[in-house]
């Protein structure tokens, strides 16, 4: 009996391994192992030859001039400050960085970058350097940081390369000394002007989202002055030059990137993608157009973005549009400069993606301006997948299309509310104490009210309490079955004899008498 009780009870468990956990099991971002693939950044300069090639280094972002009341060249050290940026990247390498030639034609640079690891992961935000020795571009691999050294999204870090004796130049992210370059033969940039640059490196295509990033405060020191902004630089779109196993192409395929100025802010721009050329604009390796110094427009304007909760959020970058088709862009957004005219909202960019919704200002007129945009709140009810009461002290993760996270608990009516969420693709992740976690997957267009069922604590006490009943009820049956079965193997007692006198035959008796003998 203990054998078939035995059964029951697995029986019962072999029910509760039915159920479909294994699909419920929260997709939980691990941390990504493998290390960054050392992809060259290299110098800016490319040479056309007559080999194709498969890789390509697009480059852009403003650079000093070299001569002129306010040259920038002829320096020993360079340095800038950029926000950092996540954005994805195609088996090639996002980077943000301060450089350029020294003297003697070798190569300097320091920044962060986004890139892929060994293992075909995303490797978010990190910082590098590199140098290239003059006549030889095939040294030196870029040294690298960890992955996030250089966040979080949104941070600003400044960048700084320095000669610190005997051609030595020493590379620093807020001060804090990164590493050193071996003699490369040179203290000083001669007739070089420092640049701050975005490139996409060793790309397939010219089609990669890069940024945009903002830069601001790009400065140099010379060895005659103390630290000094850069007072004027120009727009810089070029090549990089590839490592000295490949070459480039004849007519390589447009560089699509461009930079601009924070409007009426000096050494304060944006470089990468978004961000339309002018007509006809020539690729070079020296600065064209005047980027910074620019003219203050008269009129001054403030800007707030709402929800749609009506509630105020801070957009990251924001363009606008004029009707002879020209754009200024702002990264702030209380008591801007403006000129006159009517502007349409063409940008209001959060967490990476374009929220704006049609929308102008007239200028001259009011000087507090207020527009609307696609940012949505989530409301995520979570209950028991049996129970149908809510889970307490749940908790939800997601992450946002610039990769920050996102994260809530629950209240005790089982709801949690996550806000200002752009429209996108979106993975929530939700943990139940002492129970099993799930995840869901939803595309966010407007604001939602989502329902997930998941299994806690007293579910599972519901599964473990029938599969109890099911084992009793399976051993009970089980029992019965046995005692009828024991009964009929039982011996029956043999049928009693039952004699029908009235069917017997009568008998005759003879009696003999004894003489004598009296009755």
């Amino acid at each position: 009996m203990n054998v078939r009780i035995g059964a029951a009870i697995l029986c019962a468990l072999m029910i509760l391994e039915a159920f479909p956990l294994v699909e419920l099991f929260s997709q939980t971002v691990l941390t990504r192992g493998g290390k960054p693939v050392l992809i060259p950044e290299g110098p800016y300069g490319a040479a056309a030859t007559s080999t194709p090639v498969d890789h390509y280094w697009f480059q852009t972002g403003a650079m000093g001039y070299s001569s002129g009341l306010s040259a920038s060249s002829d320096y020993t050290a360079a340095n800038v400050t950029i926000r950092t940026v996540f954005d994805k990247v195609n088996n090639d390498a996002h980077s943000y960085w301060v450089g350029g030639y020294i003297s003697n034609g070798a190569f300097i640079q320091v920044g962060y970058l986004n890139e892929v690891s060994t293992t075909d992961q995303p490797y978010c935000c990190a910082w590098f350097y590199e140098y290239f020795p003059a006549n030889n571009s095939t040294c030196c691999d870029p040294v690298i940081g960890l992955e996030g050294s250089a966040g979080p999204i949104g941070s600003w870090h400044t960048y700084t390369m320095a000669h610190t004796g005997n051609g030595v130049w020493s590379f620093y992210m807020d001060g804090r000394q990164l590493g050193s370059s071996p003699d490369l033969g040179a203290t000083n940039s001669g007739s070089w002007a420092p640049a701050a640059i975005a490139e996409v490196a060793q790309a397939t295509t010219n089609t990669d989202i890069l940024g945009p990033a903002e830069f601001k405060d790009l400065s140099f020191r010379t060895p005659v002055s103390g630290w000094q902004p850069v007072e004027s630089a120009g727009t810089f779109l070029y090549y990089g030059k590839p490592p000295a196993s490949s070459n480039p192409p004849p007519v390589p395929p447009p560089n699509p990137y461009w930079v601009v100025e924070v409007e009426g802010q000096d050494n304060d721009f944006l470089v990468g993608s978004y961000l339309p050329q002018p007509p006809n604009t020539i690729p070079s390796q020296y600065p064209g157009a005047l980027l910074w110094p620019t003219s203050t427009p008269p009129y001054t304007i403030s800007f707030v973005f709402l929800d749609n909760q009506s509630s105020p959020f801070t957009p990251s970058w924001v363009s606008l549009r004029y009707a002879a088709g020209n754009r200024i862009y702002y990264t702030s957004y209380s008591s801007q400069r403006i000129d006159s005219g009517s502007w349409a909202v063409d940008r209001v960019v959060w967490h990476s993606v374009n929220v704006a919704t049609p929308g102008s200002v007239s200028v001259p007129g009011p000087t507090d301006v207020t527009f609307h945009a696609n940012v949505f709140s989530v409301t995520l009810k979570v209950i028991g997948i049996i129970s149908g009461l809510p889970l307490r002290g749940a908790s939800v993760l997601t992450y946002l299309p610039d990769s920050l996270n996102a994260s809530v608990r629950v209240d005790s009516s089982g709801e949690a509310s996550l806000t200002q969420f752009p429209a996108a693709s979106y993975l929530f992740h939700i943990t139940v104490p002492y129970g099993v976690p799930v995840s869901l997957r939803q595309n966010i267009t407007q604001s939602s009210l989502l329902t997930v069922k998941a299994f806690g604590i007293t579910d599972l006490g519901i599964i473990v309490l029938l599969s109890i009943t099911i084992a009793v009820l399976v051993t009970g049956l089980s029992v019965r079955r046995e005692r009828i079965r024991i009964a009929r193997l039982a011996p029956s007692p043999p049928p009693p004899a039952v004699m029908n006198c009235a069917r017997l035959r009568p008998t005759k008796v003879i009696w003999a008498l004894t003489p004598g003998v009296v009755f």
